[in-house]
């Protein structure tokens, strides 16, 4: 059996990029957070007789290792490949919180600012996705240490070197292409700011903003009142979009204690 590699996220650090980039190469790419359910460990090895590494890329590996169990997943991984990896993708965390934020926004959801993203469901979820030593720990209770591969998503602006860390880790030996494929389409801060707050006064019910032909309308709104009022969104955006410190004080410090272990324990 070829080297099986599990990509487990995190959310928001360019895996759906990651996910074409493994489907241009020659590996065994298997996508969707199906393969996180109890029913795909009970089939049989489908990959046993592959010599090629095999990856399964999936975010929500760890977006829903919370509700799922994590550990779970890690022990029921081993139980069916002999010869698993692991790839964690980390983030700074405050980056990594309000990309959340803003493709929450982007699919949906509103909120009367970033602050208060952050004591909803989605927010504390996300928040405990931040605790990458407590990950790293709970990953190296069922698989050695070489082989996990934590790799920062800042790293990617060395594509070149980002690429070649993980294909090295994964021990593949095909041909190597040195770019990654650009997937997601971002709105700006303002348009997300004006977006929330057309939804909060009920001026655009709560739909989904990807992919739908009744949304161009609405997103064509948005754009022109940032047009007529750049100054003024701009500044409110800003706001929107800024973190209260004072009030996150003991998470911040807990994103330090994380940051540092983990660095320790890496070296």
């Amino acid at each position: 059996m070829g080297q099986i590699i599990f990509h487990v996220g995190l959310p928001k650090t360019a895996s759906t990029s990651l996910q074409l980039y493994f489907d241009s190469i020659d590996v065994n790419h298997v996508k969707y957070d199906r393969y996180f359910n109890k029913e795909y460990f009970d089939k049989d090895k489908e990959y046993s007789g592959i010599n090629s590494p095999t990856v399964f890329s999936d975010e929500n590996y760890l977006r829903y290792s919370f509700f799922l169990g994590y550990e779970f997943f890690l022990e029921k991984a081993k139980q069916e490949f002999e010869n698993i990896k692991i790839i964690i993708v980390t983030r700074n965390q405050l980056d990594f919180l309000r990309s959340i934020f803003k493709h929450s926004i982007k699919v949906g959801y509103n909120y009367n600012d970033f602050n208060d993203f952050l004591k909803s469901n989605l927010g504390v979820d996300a928040i405990r996705m931040c605790m990458f030593y407590s990950i790293y720990t709970n990953t190296l209770r069922f698989i050695p240490k070489k082989d996990i591969l934590i790799i920062p998503f800042e790293s990617i602006k060395e594509t070149d070197n980002f690429i070649d860390t993980i294909l090295d880790f994964m021990n593949y030996e095909g041909k190597r292409i040195y770019k990654l494929p650009h997937s997601n389409k971002n709105l700006s801060e303002n348009e997300l700011f004006l977006l929330n707050k057309f939804r909060l006064i009920n001026i655009f019910s709560k739909t989904n903003m990807l992919g739908k032909s009744e949304d161009v309308f609405k997103k064509g709104v948005v754009r022109l009142t940032i047009y007529i009022f750049p100054k003024l969104f701009y500044k409110k955006a800003n706001e929107f979009f800024n973190l209260n410190k004072d009030t996150h004080h003991k998470m911040l410090l807990e994103f330090e204690k994380q940051n540092d272990k983990l660095k320790r324990v890496l070296e």
